[in-house]
């Protein structure tokens, strides 16, 4: 089975992004690659304290645009990781939008969020509509049970316990 960072990578290279050198996108450990007018930076996070130094990193990347006359708009930073991390530390970190819009790639079905990488172009075998069905039956019957334990069924429940039926299932679905 092949790594985040080289599933990201490869597809990359497949969609005729070129890499780029640059010393001092080198030195924060990022890969660039640029077609046309976007721009993607690349890195592997090997770690959970990877993740406070993403807004130090942005802020290079920033700057690295301006002084290079590229568009921040078309600009995107994929971080990749093997790692098991707090699903909302990354939620969050894709939801920081401060210097330019960030993915974070822990499996195959990511890619799918991310519009540039052509991904109706790649199909991937292993996945087939029965069994994405099959986890959407089953995420609704997960949904059904937690509402029904928290007696969703006959009150109107408050958006602390939806949030923590949510965060329950998320992390289900993680495991």
């Amino acid at each position: 089975m092949m790594n985040n960072f080289n599933l990201v990578h490869n597809r990359l290279l497949d969609l005729n992004y070129s890499t780029e050198k640059n010393k001092e996108i080198d030195g924060i450990e990022l890969i660039l690659y640029i077609k046309e007018d976007t721009t993607v930076f690349l890195k592997q996070l090997n770690s959970i304290n990877d993740v406070t130094e993403i807004n130090k990193m942005s802020h290079v990347i920033k700057s690295f645009t301006d002084i290079n006359n590229l568009n921040l708009s078309n600009s995107y930073l994929i971080l990749t990781t093997e790692i098991d991390i707090n699903y909302e530390d990354f939620y969050l970190v894709e939801r920081n939008n401060i210097f330019l819009r960030k993915y974070v790639v822990r499996g195959i079905s990511d890619l799918e969020r991310i519009p540039f990488l052509d991904n109706d172009k790649f199909e991937d075998s292993t996945i087939n509509n029965n069994d994405i069905e099959d986890l959407i039956i089953e995420s609704e019957i997960q949904v059904f049970d937690e509402i029904k334990k928290k007696d969703g069924h006959f009150i109107d429940l408050n958006d602390d316990v939806i949030k923590e039926i949510a965060q329950n299932i998320m992390r289900r679905s993680i495991q």
